[in-house]
């Protein structure tokens, strides 16, 4: 196949309207801190001798946040896959590396939930989640790793990383202004602090509205260059059924595991238990379900599913959701019974301590047995343990 791929004009418009969006608003936030900071010298402290050295200050003030968010290290989900453990897996990615002319990513995750996606910089990595490739055939799962590398093709995940990093600049300025007005005793000074804090909460907001404006662009790019790849009507298709399974994992998957924890008891393989139920689902409902859970707001980074199929110009009526899959994509996965049940695990840990998180918050972090209060989860669950064991 020919690695060039010939996006449409009015959508690379889009894309580029809305990224230039962005970067004047981010570059306001700071030419505006200079004028507030001007302001504040001439009318609170009257020295307009000093209005750029304020003005200086307090973009200074405002770029400490967005150097602590560019030095921070997102964590990693999952496990590194190794090829000598997932070779069909880096067989299919390596084949759509190749087809794109991109360098293979530098690390495959496995993944417990249902998410597939890409992010990196410099180190390429695509994410792989264990939830979602029951429910997709082999192909339909290459078409969607077209649509992942669609980014890698459009530098999104370079671009939108750094538009991420911008946003937690901005709430971290939010809560640096609060934290600022909290600590200083006096007036004059501490007043500041609140500024901060309320022009960087009104961008923030802001910014998220624009930024996923731009998200959803490059989710349409990635769209065509997967449907382009693919064939229309096979990405289409395995939008669908990824959607539809993934919706209904999320609706009874997680919930099974909290309703067992519960009674006190836990799945070996969520996976397994919860695609049996997917089976016996009527198709024309499942597909009925997924439209109508696709809600979409305002902060969406993904555009409606079924905004989506229309920009490829494929009618969602035509498509009918598959749910018996024979050859799936989880054919790709070596040892496939000890990975879900290890990710089953990972799954029941973490919502296991999501329900304990819920239930110190009800408690106030107070214990259940002598009453003593904990500011740290950790502290209580230790401090409730040695007083069971007294009991």
């Amino acid at each position: 196949m020919d690695n060039k791929i010939e996006i449409p004009k009015w959508l690379q418009f889009r894309i580029y309207f809305s990224l230039i969006l962005t970067t004047l608003l981010f570059i306001s936030v700071y030419v505006v801190l200079f004028y507030i900071g001007g302001w504040i010298s001439i009318n609170w402290w009257e020295t307009p001798e000093l209005y750029n050295s304020f003005g200086i200050g307090l973009v200074i003030i405002g770029l400490i946040p967005l150097i602590y968010a560019l030095s921070v290290k997102s964590g990693e989900e999952g496990f590194e896959a190794k090829e000598k453990d997932f070779p069909e897996l880096f067989k299919c990615v390596r084949e759509i590396a190749k087809e794109f002319n991109i360098k293979m990513p530098s690390k495959i995750l496995i993944l417990p939930t249902e998410e597939i996606f890409v992010t990196g910089v410099f180190n390429k990595k695509i994410g792989v989640g264990i939830a979602g490739l029951r429910a997709i055939s082999n192909e339909e799962l290459k078409a969607i790793l077209r649509h992942e590398f669609g980014h890698f093709y459009g530098n999104d995940t370079v671009i939108g990383s750094m538009l991420s990093r911008i946003q937690l600049s901005l709430e971290s300025s939010s809560k640096f202004g609060k934290s600022w007005w909290d600590a200083i005793p006096l007036m004059e000074i501490a007043i500041i602090g609140l500024i901060i804090a309320g022009f960087s909460k009104a961008y923030s907001f802001i910014f998220r509205v624009i930024i996923s404006i731009y998200s959803r662009q490059v989710e349409y790019r990635a769209d065509y260059v997967a449907s382009i790849k693919s064939g229309k009507e096979t990405f289409g298709n395995a939008l669908l059924n990824y959607s539809a399974y993934t919706t209904y994992f999320g609706q009874v998957g997680y919930n099974s595991v909290v309703q067992l924890l519960q009674e006190g008891k836990a799945f070996m393989n969520i996976y397994d238990s919860v695609y049996q139920a997917y089976e016996k689902e009527d198709a024309k409902n499942l597909k009925k379900v997924v439209f109508e859970s696709d809600k979409g707001s305002i902060f969406s980074s993904h555009p409606k599913l079924r905004k989506r199929l229309k920009e490829i110009n494929l009618n969602s009526d035509s498509l009918k959701v598959s749910n018996k899959i024979k050859n799936s994509a989880i054919s790709l996965i070596s040892k496939r019974k000890q990975v879900e049940e290890e990710l089953t695990q990972v799954i029941t840990n973490n919502l296991h301590v999501n329900l304990l998180y819920a239930d110190a918050v009800s408690r106030e972090g107070k214990c259940r047995y002598c009453g003593e209060q904990f500011e740290q989860l950790q502290d209580l669950l230790e401090h409730e343990e040695h007083c069971e064991s007294k009991e």
